[in-house]
């Protein structure tokens, strides 16, 4: 009897070790993320304007957005050069905007890019300023007396 009891506690002690080394294994075959898989685009600093934030500028503030942004888009590494047709693209798409998005963050991430990113994050916070603090009065306003500016050179034309 004493026997069996040894042999049994001798199998449990031997199940037991084999599963420790097979969890280890498994926790060191673990692929470890890189600092860089981590980044959390939804705290500061904000690069670049999320999805959601690029759709609730007014027409205005995105055309300016695009045209500043993209200049600057060729300097990020790991992202093949944009085009503005591209850039206009991924500006209706949510997983095209993003990857966009997390290879600005990434590149940034490089303490020599660090002039190029805050330029980027300068860009969207003057689109940001364009039309802040302004009812839509204001707004309107604005756009007729721009419209009657550009009307004005056409008439002195006719009129010599």
């Amino acid at each position: 009897m004493f026997r069996n009891s040894l042999m049994v506690f001798a199998l449990v002690f031997i199940s037991i070790t084999s599963l420790a080394e097979e969890v280890e294994m498994a926790s060191s075959s673990v692929v470890q993320t890189s600092p860089s898989d981590e980044i959390n685009m939804s705290e500061p600093p904000f690069w670049m304007s999320s999805y959601d934030e690029f759709h609730d500028l007014q027409s205005v503030q995105k055309e300016f957005y695009l045209e500043k942004l993209l200049p600057y888009l060729s300097g990020i590494p790991g992202l093949d050069p944009v085009s503005k047709k591209q850039l206009l693209e991924a500006s209706e798409w949510h997983q095209a905007w993003n990857h966009i998005r997390k290879k600005v963050y990434m590149s940034c991430q490089d303490k020599a890019r660090l002039k190029t990113c805050e330029e980027i994050a300068d860009i969207r916070l003057q689109a940001l300023d364009i039309l802040s603090n302004q009812k839509e009065e204001n707004r309107k306003a604005n756009d007729y007396i721009k419209e009657e500016k550009s009307k004005e050179p056409a008439k002195k034309k006719k009129s010599k």
